[in-house]
């Protein structure tokens, strides 16, 4: 499927910025974003400007040695049109990364190409440099392993619910974004493989999907804070914080999932409050370490499980992309489970003095 196009990416590249890219040329002569999203024919790959396949999930194993091991992971793909000519190819990103939360450490990587958008019809399927990633309908298989880290993933993906589309029909507003497409697998079964540090540890766990696309303006100095939530119960949250280049929320989208049916929440139900904080060494970002969040139903704390889940790329837009614990109160019930945070700095200087 792919073409051979390292010489291009290194210019090409520097142009695309992670969670949704940023498009060089004016929004003009791509497809309409659609006024609702429709599955299956919606999980193939579109012709709009950017799009991405997001893969996050939490997974428990026990080594060869008895040992109990905790993983989160992430493995994203990202389709990226620099121009709207239907003969030109698109370039294609993936992120790797595995949080390895019993030694506390974090790994990720990337790899990339060029390709022409392959004509798939209900699903998808993609070899990013032997990273794999592929299917539809609920049913998904990941296979990647860190050339430069001592783990890699063979994962099997199943769901017996439904899709949720977000927003109205799947349809969000996307602040200064435009418009997006976005719906989510908000409960994958996960079971399969990690390698870690060249031993195959069986796992099983919970896992959770996302997909947006659409005809987006520049990205580059705007962000957002996003948490999926996969709480007991059998109830989970998305909740999105859209921010403008200062750092002001700008708008919201949230939804509500129980036993696979989505209930859109209100922009003034909910609300993000940073009480931690984080300076990375590498980037020099101070990124948010620990959330309060309110819901119609109650309120919750995100605690990421290791500190440091920064992805730093050297020609793209470095974020953090968190495997984190929940814990708060809902309908005056405990509630407690596990998702993941992800920030996307809001501008690319640096944010402390």
């Amino acid at each position: 499927m792919f073409v051979n196009a390292r010489k291009y990416l290194f210019v090409a590249l520097g142009t695309v910025l992670a969670l949704g890219a940023q498009s060089v040329i004016a929004q003009i002569g791509y497809p309409p974003l659609a006024k609702q999203v429709t599955l299956p024919q919606d999980e193939a790959p579109h012709h709009n400007s950017t799009e991405w396949w997001y893969f996050v999930g939490h997974l428990d194993g026990v080594d060869p040695t008895g040992q109990k091991r905790q993983y989160g992971f992430e493995l994203t793909v990202f389709q990226e049109r620099l121009t709207p000519l239907k003969l030109a190819p698109a370039i294609y990103a993936a992120h790797l990364a595995i949080a390895d939360v019993t030694r506390s450490t974090y790994s990720y990587e990337e790899r990339a190409t060029l390709a022409h958008i392959p004509h798939e019809k209900d699903g998808f399927s993609f070899d990013i440099d032997h990273w794999t990633a592929s299917g539809g309908s609920g049913k998904y298989a990941l296979d990647a392993i860190f050339a430069n880290a001592p783990y890699g993933l063979h994962l099997q993906l199943t769901s017996d619910k439904p899709a949720v589309l977000h927003g109205n029909k799947g349809i969000i507003p996307y602040g200064p974004f435009g418009t997006s497409a976005y719906y989510s697998y908000t409960s994958l079964a996960a079971k399969g493989t990690i390698v870690d540090h060249g031993v195959p540890v069986t796992v099983t766990g919970i896992s959770w999907q996302d997909r947006q696309w659409g005809n987006y303006k520049s990205m580059h100095k705007t962000g957002w804070n996003w948490f999926c939530m996969q709480l007991n119960d059998n109830v989970q949250y998305m909740l999105y914080f859209i921010q403008d280049d200062t750092g002001n929320i700008v708008e919201k989208a949230g939804t509500k999932i129980v036993d696979g049916v989505g209930t859109a929440i209100s922009a003034d139900q909910m609300s993000m409050t940073p009480i931690d904080s984080w300076i990375s060494s590498k980037s020099g970002n101070r990124y948010p370490s620990k959330w309060q969040v309110t819901v119609p139903d109650g309120s919750l704390t995100v605690t990421p499980l290791v500190p440091h889940q920064e992805l730093v790329w050297p020609r793209q837009k470095t974020y953090f992309e968190g495997d984190s614990e929940i814990s708060g109160t809902l309908n005056g019930k405990p509630a407690s489970g596990l998702g993941y945070a992800e920030v996307n700095p809001y501008h690319e200087a640096k944010q402390h003095p």
